[in-house]
């Protein structure tokens, strides 16, 4: 009887209004977010039947809503099914492509060429002010659990544990030096992500030292099968991105305050990096980048479209990156 008494209770806040309400003052007894729905030992209670019958008796404009719900979080919730204005509708190839996606995978070399491109397009997107869910969250192995993966390993899934995941998480540490210099005062224009709901995940549980060394074994492992289609490729990628990630940590600031002269290190890796993109773009796989990863996330925007940066005008970028970092020895100097 208790839950059934709090159940009322909860849904005694719901008004039924064809017109929106007014948004109450902050930190008004209304503007209050009210209490969830839960029973005496604190389990949720499944209201959709309730709900859906309540809906099936309203007519055509009339809503039920809490009076905190405003027209912006309607916006952000209610699909508009039209693809052209609803960046997260799911549609019938966006299901299928979603259908796709399995970690378990045994890829090819030329598989994991592939997604390590796109990644770098993802990334470099990124870099020129892109949202997260615009270009690194829509790849899931950036955002997979990998927790108890073999990673590093010589595994039954080699080609995953040994040198696409390495990348992956080298790309996500180096990603973490960014983020921490742009945080420091400023963030990137179009980031829609709230900060106070969703955390970056740039595998915090790697050092950048780790990156490294998983980067190194990589390498060991690619050059057992240099023979094979893809391999020379990957090379290129992973020592590339072992200067990278380098470059950024001897010429973050926490280094840099700690120890001015890191910039040169840093600039001579800068200088050792070789990238060029290749003409063999690997094969592609289906269900490892999903555009439609916003419908997981918190947003305080709605989430546009973005065209990611096409292959060579990503190697420019990171060029212009590069260049850029080299201004930071005539700043110490």
């Amino acid at each position: 009887m208790a839950d059934s008494e709090q159940l009322s209770s909860g849904l005694s806040g719901l008004s039924l209004d064809a017109n929106a309400a007014e948004v109450p003052e902050a930190g008004s007894a209304e503007g209050q977010l009210p209490e969830p729905i839960v029973t005496s030992d604190g389990e949720w209670i499944d209201i959709t039947t309730l709900v859906d019958r309540a809906a099936s008796e309203l007519a055509s404009g009339a809503l039920i809503k809490q009076t905190h719900f405003t027209l912006f979080d309607a916006m952000m919730s209610v699909e508009v099914m039209d693809p052209r204005l609803d960046m997260g509708i799911l549609t019938a190839d966006d299901a299928l492509e979603v259908s796709q996606w399995d970690i378990d995978r045994q890829l090819t070399l030329r598989e994991a060429l592939w997604v390590t491109l796109q990644l770098l397009r993802c990334e470099m997107t990124w870099h020129g002010s892109a949202s997260l869910l615009q270009t690194l969250y829509t790849c899931n192995y950036f955002t997979a659990n990998v927790d108890g993966l073999p990673i590093g390993q010589d595994s039954s899934n080699a080609v995953r544990d040994m040198v696409l995941f390495p990348i992956v998480i080298a790309t996500g540490v180096g990603c973490r030096y960014v983020w921490s210099e742009f945080s420091r005062y400023n963030l990137f224009g179009e980031e829609d992500v709230q900060m106070g709901t969703i955390e970056p995940q740039f595998f915090a549980d790697f050092s950048q030292h780790d990156a490294d060394i998983l980067l190194y074994e990589a390498r060991m492992y690619l050059e057992f099968r240099m023979n094979e289609p893809g391999a020379r490729e990957l090379i290129e990628i992973v020592d590339s991105r072992r200067h990278w990630l380098r470059a950024l940590g001897l010429l973050s600031a926490e280094r840099m305050i700690e120890d001015a002269s890191a910039a040169a290190d840093g600039l001579a890796e800068l200088r050792q990096m070789h990238v060029a993109w290749p003409d063999d773009e690997g094969t592609p796989v289906r269900g490892v980048f999903d555009p439609k990863c916003m419908r997981r996330y918190a947003a305080a925007a709605p989430i546009k479209p973005r065209e990611l940066i096409e292959g060579p005008a990503c190697v420019q970028e990171l060029e212009r990156m590069a260049k850029d970092l080299e201004l930071v020895e005539s700043l110490v100097r």
